[in-house]
């Protein structure tokens, strides 16, 4: 059925209850439909009243659980979806499991609820999709397209494979590429807005900035997609926002009933406005409001002792090792620093000189890291890098060239991971001649550009301006440590003389 249909169907859905007829079966249909169209605050009231007449009801509770996933209640649908499991463990419940998990950034625990559920069941789709959706993020590229490649074999139209299908596209640098599949999406009235925001991406990604407007301005018709709505409507360049933008912004604002994670999102979205129309005293505030709604802590103290372990254990004479026992044919360029440095100009600009390929920014060394432990002991995590053997390091390299090569053919490869200047040494033992450009800008213009930025959990240190400026003496206390060792040092840029 076309959106239309299933409206005429839920109106004669909602006559039949308006009669007095109260069955759960009736409450069923009535929130299925209000799903299919988008209507999640509606359909949770039906969800709940079904359960009401049949609080045993597995099938009325999963789906209760997904609708809250819809309007970001991650904390209470998980609750309610390890009740479920605990009563009734099925593929499904491990499967959404996974998802709340992972929209909680609990990364390694929804990793084992997907294969808790495709050990059940090897065709679970959602466990296929959002799996592959987390590998795809931690650069773990070659099983996640496999997992993708499972979920579109068995269903060619499941909306979330879609999706993760559109943005994989879009982070290789083919956002063009993802504009049909998108539209298709945008004609199902259920994931209209999750497509239109990507589609919105794409169109900014090409450029086409009246075109992502035109798609993001009926989203602020509803009140579940009003905040990402706004929030991209603050990232198309800087161009000016019609007279009701900061109504709506205000009117999201002033209701108690708004979920956290939103309330946050069109906060960093009116910091931005602030920013663009030169009140900043309002932006820093926004942004400082925006924050407390950040849950990951940060510590100064253990991040300074990763700088020492790193400035005590590498040097010189420690980075004398054997070249890995692979060295693919090609140029590697990466470009560290802090983030809001100039770190994707400066990417653009290199990437394109003859055989230049854009990478964007890959999480592979920093994965790399964390499984060597960088999140733990710091001086045995040095130790354990130093240690690689020319074989290890090797296939470390030949790992990297695939995937430098799955997203572009060329021989000149420019990553801009800001946060690879914290693997530089590792970086360095898995490709000797690799070079690296620190992009450096104004410390307190760099500082005040970054808090006014929403970022991810791996951010916090950008939560507080005083841990951030702390982090920056930090960051610049490595680089110079770095520069000291002459195998590790890098070529320079200034953001300001760029």
């Amino acid at each position: 059925m076309n959106a239309e249909q299933i409206r005429q169907s839920l109106l004669k859905l909602q006559s039949r209850r308006a009669k007095g007829v109260r069955s759960a079966a009736l409450c069923a249909d009535i929130a299925r439909h209000q799903t299919a169209l988008g209507q999640y605050e509606a359909a949770e009231k039906s969800w709940r009243e079904a359960l009401s007449i049949e609080p045993g009801n597995q099938a009325f509770a999963t789906s209760l659980a997904e609708v809250m996933m819809s309007l970001h209640y991650y904390p209470q649908a998980l609750h309610l979806l390890r009740q479920v499991d605990k009563a009734f463990p099925s593929t499904a419940s491990a499967g959404l499991i996974g998802v709340c998990l992972t929209k909680l950034d609990r990364f390694e625990e929804a990793e084992a609820a997907f294969r808790k559920a495709l050990r059940l069941d090897p065709k679970n789709m959602t466990a296929c999709t959002y799996l592959a959706g987390l590998l795809w993020d931690q650069s773990r590229h070659e099983e996640a397209t496999r997992l993708l490649g499972t979920a579109l074999a068995i269903s060619p139209d499941y909306p979330p494979a879609l999706l993760l299908q559109a943005k994989i596209l879009r982070e290789e640098h083919k956002p063009a590429e993802s504009l049909p599949i998108l539209k298709k999406l945008m004609a199902m009235p259920q994931y209209h807005a999750f497509a239109a925001a990507l589609y919105a991406n794409a169109c900014i990604d090409l450029g086409d900035f009246a075109e992502a407007e035109a798609v993001l301005q009926p989203l602020r018709q509803s009140p579940v997609t009003r905040p990402k709505a706004l929030y991209l409507l603050s990232t198309i360049g800087k161009r000016p926002l019609d007279e009701t933008y900061e109504a709506d912004v205000k009117s999201v604002l002033s209701r108690r009933d708004v979920v956290p994670q939103d309330r946050m999102t069109v906060l960093y979205a009116y910091s931005k406005y602030c920013d663009d129309n030169q009140r900043y005293g309002e932006a820093i505030e926004h942004a400082r409001e925006a924050k407390t709604f950040e849950t990951k802590t940060f510590s100064i103290d253990a991040y300074r002792d990763f700088v020492s372990a790193n400035i005590e254990g590498v040097n010189a004479q420690t980075m004398e090792r054997e070249p890995p026992d692979y060295q693919p044919d090609a140029r590697f360029v990466f470009i560290v620093g802090m983030p809001r440095s100039g770190t994707t100009i400066t990417e653009q600009t290199i990437a394109k000189l003859p055989g230049g390929v854009s990478l964007g920014e890959q999480d592979y060394f920093r994965v790399l890291a964390r499984k060597l432990g960088i999140a733990g002991d710091f001086k045995a995590y040095v130790q354990r890098v130093l240690a690689l053997s020319a074989k290890e390091r090797g296939e470390m390299a030949r790992e990297w060239f695939a995937l430098c090569q799955s997203l572009g053919k060329g021989d000149l490869y420019v990553d801009k991971m800001p946060h690879n200047y914290e693997t530089v040494p590792l970086i360095r033992l898995c490709f000797p001649k690799a070079k690296f450009v620190w992009c450096q800008r104004n410390a307190v213009d760099n500082c005040i550009s970054i808090f006014l930025n929403r970022f991810s959990d791996s951010h916090a240190y950008s939560n507080k301006l005083f841990d951030l400026g702390q982090y920056y003496r930090e960051h610049e206390r490595l680089m110079a440590h770095w520069q000291s060792v002459p195998q590790l040092s890098s070529f320079k840029l200034n953001y300001e003389t760029f």
